[in-house]
């Protein structure tokens, strides 16, 4: 933060400068104001969506879901290679998965 400050101060000693300094200070600050405030928008609309659960039947193949590990807390991308059916050795581990098709933001 210091090196900021001095880096303008140090320009602000010259006349022909100052004033398109202080334009150029102001303009950023609005920019960057509306910039937090569209990516916190953004933020809210993600937590107010639902995380919509879905069931190993609903699995479509080639397309990516996010299965949760509860050992490491996160959620991994899996790509499902087929449409699974109970005779599939991945049925039993899937089922005791938490597959979304989007993973959850956190603020």
């Amino acid at each position: 933060d210091n090196g900021k400050k001095f880096a303008y101060n140090a320009f602000m000693e010259l006349t022909y400068l100052r004033a398109s300094l202080r334009q150029m200070l102001v303009i950023s600050q609005m920019t960057c104001e509306v910039l937090d405030n569209a990516r916190m928008n953004v933020l809210q609309e993600i937590q107010r969506s639902n995380q919509v659960q879905i069931s190993v039947r609903e699995l479509e193949a080639g397309k990516t879901y996010y299965t949760y590990s509860a050992k490491e807390k996160t959620y991994e991308p899996f790509v499902a290679k087929e449409s699974y059916s109970a005779s599939d050795p991945e049925w039993a581990e899937l089922a005791r998965t938490k597959i979304v098709k989007v993973p959850p933001q956190n603020v």
